[in-house]
């Protein structure tokens, strides 16, 4: 199994980075949402089939986007028999990421999964791994906020 190399700062770095990106739709957790919602969900944050993210391409979802399957650099969200599938098509093969018993676990995952592509970046050999421009702002935000209530002392009922 392949382990991050949590002793590179890049690594540390980028996996803050992403953790960081949930904050984003911390809703994500909470509910229960299918994959029309899902579409309506990241369309909020920018994130359209038509735009796709950095790196890891766009979306497609069965019965919910338009256009046939596309088959390259494109995140796929379909029923497979009695699953929910996650998968990624790339240079012509498709690869299964993920395999859910239902579709509001696949809509959620995929949720999470498209935010920390689209929000962060893991870098590069020439760049380090950042947040992109577009989610700087919102992401800062949320940061404070949970600062805030990190900090915020415990009522007297807690």
């Amino acid at each position: 199994m392949l382990r991050p190399d949590y002793q590179n700062d890049d690594v540390r770095v980028g996996a803050l980075l992403r953790i960081a990106s949930d904050l984003l739709v911390p809703f994500g957790e909470l509910g229960n949402f299918d994959r029309f919602e899902l579409i309506e969900w990241l369309s909020r944050l920018g994130i359209t089939p038509e735009a796709g993210a950095h790196r890891q391409g766009p979306f497609w979802i069965q019965d919910a986007c338009a256009d046939p399957e596309p088959r390259d650099e494109v995140t796929i969200l379909r029923r497979e028999g009695d699953a929910w599938i996650v998968g990624y098509w790339e240079r012509g093969n498709f690869d299964v990421r993920h395999r859910f018993s239902n579709e509001g676990d696949a809509c959620k995952w995929m949720l999470h999964d498209l935010v920390s592509h689209q929000a962060t970046s893991m870098g590069t050999t020439k760049t380090p791994p950042h947040v992109r421009d577009d989610y700087r702002e919102a992401i800062a935000a949320a940061l404070d906020e949970v600062v805030r209530l990190v900090r915020r002392p415990p009522s007297a009922d807690q």
